[in-house]
């Protein structure tokens, strides 16, 4: 699977394996839903019915976005795409993501950084990336750390091990109860749900750019 996403998106398989924290995915996959389940695979796999996979598949002629006529569309097409009704819909998805993030005791350094970065990227996927006066050293380097992996794998659910190591001693040094009721001695549940609200992030997308295309369903 690693080898796989490495070839996916681009990024050096070394990386991948070395720098995701892992634990954190499997154990968001096995609070989720069978069916959310089923659309984490299809998402990650680039299997969703984008032009592109409606083309594979034989049911389009063409790879085109049936909006805009971008010559292919895919996921990142699809997540990005610069229509009002969508964007609104980002904005709207990232306040509830602020506000979940502090309500499930997100360390609070972190909080405005991942909002900031995810809009920079949801705007501009091949812009340039937003500059930062960082809190501390180990945020600047946990945050290095994504943008290496990049933040679609972020929406992917795929985070840096330095990212989920800094709220795992926000939690120790607030002695979350949260911790002591699940018995995460890893504290890695935080950023699993980040996994599964990333997914409805990229779940809602999705169904917005269908209810645009209603050929799609």
């Amino acid at each position: 699977m690693v080898e796989y996403l490495a070839n996916k998106w681009e990024i050096d398989v070394n990386l991948l394996h070395e720098s995701v924290a892992w634990p954190s995915i499997v154990k968001a996959r096995k609070r989720a839903s069978f069916p959310f389940q089923r659309f984490i695979s299809k998402w990650i796999s680039e299997d969703t019915a984008t032009g592109i996979v409606m083309r594979h598949l034989k049911q389009w002629v063409h790879n085109y976005c049936p909006r805009c006529n971008a010559p292919e569309e895919h996921l990142v097409h699809i997540l990005t795409y610069p229509h009002p009704d969508v964007q609104t819909l980002t904005n709207d998805l990232l306040v509830k993501l602020e506000v979940w993030l502090t309500q499930e005791d997100t360390y609070p350094a972190l909080i405005p950084i991942l909002i900031t970065s995810i809009r920079s990227w949801l705007l501009d996927p091949y812009g340039n990336k937003p500059n930062f006066l960082w809190p501390t050293h180990l945020v600047r380097d946990a945050f290095i750390a994504q943008q290496q992996l990049g933040w679609y794998a972020f929406l992917m659910g795929f985070i840096a091990k330095p990212i989920v190591s800094l709220q795992n001693s926000y939690y120790s040094t607030i002695q979350s109860r949260k911790k002591v009721l699940l018995g995460q001695h890893d504290l890695s549940l935080n950023a699993g749900t980040w996994f599964i609200i990333s997914g409805h992030i990229a779940t809602q997308s999705y169904m917005n750019h269908k209810r645009l295309h209603p050929c799609l369903d």
